[in-house]
This record gives C-alpha cells, structure tokens and sequence, in this order.
C-alpha cells in the first residue's frame, strides 16, 4: 500500500473548511480533469475524469463515497477509478486544527488498490502522481475560498 499525508494552511475558518470537505457537490469542483458529472448526492458521486498523465490517457470513472469517520465534521472518503485496463483504490482522510489565521488541515491518502496495468507502474511514479492530484485539490480548494 502506498501512504501519502501532508498538512497545509489555509486562511479559512475551520468551521468553513470543514462545510466544504463535507459537501460532495462542492468537492467535485476541486477534483481535476474531470469531464463529466453523472451523479452526485448526500454521500455518493460518479464523475468521468480525463487524467493528464503520460502512463494513463484514457477517461476513467470516478467513484466518490463518504466513508464513516470518528470525527462527523470531516468524513473519510473512498475514491475509485476504472477505466480501460486499470483501476485504483484510494481512501482519504482529513483532520482540521483551528489556528490564529484560520486552520490548518491534516490529509492522509492510502492507494490500496492498483488493478491492471497500473499494477506494472513503479512505486515512485504512482506516489510522484497522487502526490501532484493532492497538491492540485488543495490549490484549488484554497482557490475557492469563501465559495459555497
């Protein structure tokens, strides 16, 4: 399993960043490359994305589920993609800390699954290319503040 985590400031108050982290229809609004939006409610969300990397060029199907989580404020979520010979599974988790100017938010993401040829990729490019979908969903969360 590959384990990704990370902390990032951000100017928001917690309660806000907590609303958003919390809110499928806001979240598919930060998420990258995605092309198409099938459906989308309290816990549940099927995109299509088009991801830019060299190794996987073909659309890929996105499923966003809430998981259940210790702290209600901020749910866990499992994010799954299927497309043509490959497939991932990924699950997140988040935690907030209140500070002078804002929060800071806590994120750990955990490939559990590589399934076709992604299975075949190295280590390093799949950490190298959740690293850069995390960073990319954080730049434009922080973008989006104060945005509903």
């Amino acid at each position: 399993m590959i384990q990704l985590d990370g902390e990032k400031e951000l100017a928001q108050p917690i309660h806000q960043v907590a609303e958003k982290l919390t809110d499928l229809n806001f979240l598919i609004q930060v998420i990258p490359d995605v092309t198409e939006v099938k459906t989308v409610n309290h816990d549940h969300a099927e995109l299509t994305i088009r991801p830019g990397f060299s190794f996987l060029r073909s659309a890929l199907h996105l499923s966003l589920k809430k998981l259940e989580s210790s702290d209600a404020k901020v749910p866990r979520y499992q994010v799954i993609t299927k497309g043509v010979g490959s497939s991932t599974t990924v699950e997140t988790s988040f935690d907030l800390a209140e500070t002078a100017s804002g929060c800071v938010l806590r994120w750990k993401v955990g490939v559990i699954e590589l399934g076709g040829l992604l299975k075949a990729a190295p280590k390093g490019l799949i950490q190298a290319s959740a690293q850069k979908v995390v960073s990319d969903i954080l730049a434009r969360l922080e973008a989006r503040r104060g945005e509903g």
